[in-house]
């Protein structure tokens, strides 16, 4: 079993499914939001493999797994119920398998963060953004996310039990 945790529109899960076609695996996205699970199946529908479930991850009854992914959705989960996701995640998975996460991280000290924030303002001013979309983006996302430092991923990670990797 793998599971995408925050699958979106099925993106990730559909590309992991299709590669995978050949062998036994099972793929499920988990995603909270009704009209992303209706996108992905629309596009995703014709992979047997495959299967999408509307829910929280935070509280959806884990089978045990072989994989976890989640591509840019920990950032989205409350800093306090992390850890306790972490947790259930691990005690989900069998023996010698993987979590697998891709986020936004917060540089290690403020001044680094300032120095990262005026590089990433510069890219999308590059690509055309302009300043008053940047602002609105980044006061649209102001409560909603909030991504740890590496270091306080990698914590997480190992107050769970996870001993390998980084």
């Amino acid at each position: 079993m793998v599971y995408e945790l925050g699958s979106s529109t099925g993106v990730l899960s559909s590309k992991l499914a299709r590669r995978h076609a050949a062998t036994r695996a099972r793929f499920v996205g988990i995603e909270k939001v009704a009209e992303m699970i209706a996108q992905a199946q629309l596009e995703c529908g014709d992979l047997p493999n495959l299967g999408f479930v509307q829910d929280d991850i935070n509280l959806h009854p884990y089978e045990r797994a072989d994989l976890f992914v989640s591509f840019c959705t920990i950032q989205f989960v409350p800093p306090y119920l992390r850890q306790t996701l972490f947790d259930r995640l691990y005690q989900s998975l069998n023996w010698g398998r993987a979590l697998l996460i891709y986020e936004k991280v917060r540089a290690p000290d403020a001044r680094f963060q300032d120095y990262m924030t005026s590089l990433y303002v510069d890219f999308k001013l590059e690509r055309g953004y302009s300043p008053d979309e940047i602002v609105s983006k980044a006061r649209s996302l102001k409560r909603v996310q909030e991504p740890f430092s590496t270091r306080g991923y990698l914590d997480l990670f190992k107050r769970a039990g996870f001993v390998d990797g980084s």
